[in-house]
């Protein structure tokens, strides 16, 4: 996905962000279209290329946003606990914050910094 704001011209210089959301959501298409049954429903945000993608790609699925979701059965957006989810992980994990120069060099750190994070977040005693 391509970068916007503060630091973002260092990253497409770097080359770090290159964009396969067209490529990711082939796969995506291909991977819905094997499990899916006869008469699915998939739920997404209101990102507007949505609808065009699956309408082109899975013709006899039934598509809702999570905004048209909630008023019909009166239940929270769907996506609410992954986002509030990431929004613990940006707040408690300092590589995470978005404007933040604490980055981590090797996948392997922010691993582990990950791991201590969810023992400390279920409860484990950590020392």
């Amino acid at each position: 996905m391509p970068t916007h704001g503060y630091g973002a011209s260092d990253s497409r210089m770097l080359g770090w962000t290159k964009d396969q959301r067209p490529l990711v959501a082939k796969i995506v298409m291909n991977h819905i279209r094997k499990i899916c049954g006869s008469s699915p429903l998939i739920v997404t945000d209101k990102h507007p290329s949505y609808p065009m993608k699956i309408r082109k790609n899975l013709p006899w699925v039934s598509h809702m946003t999570g905004e048209e979701l909630k008023e019909e059965t009166g239940e929270p957006k769907p996506l609410y606990w992954i986002n509030h989810a990431c929004a613990m992980l940006r707040h408690d994990v300092s590589r995470l914050k978005r404007r933040a120069l604490t980055f981590s060099q090797k996948v392997s750190c922010l691993q582990k910094h990950l791991y201590i994070h969810i023992a400390w977040t279920n409860g484990y005693r950590l020392f």
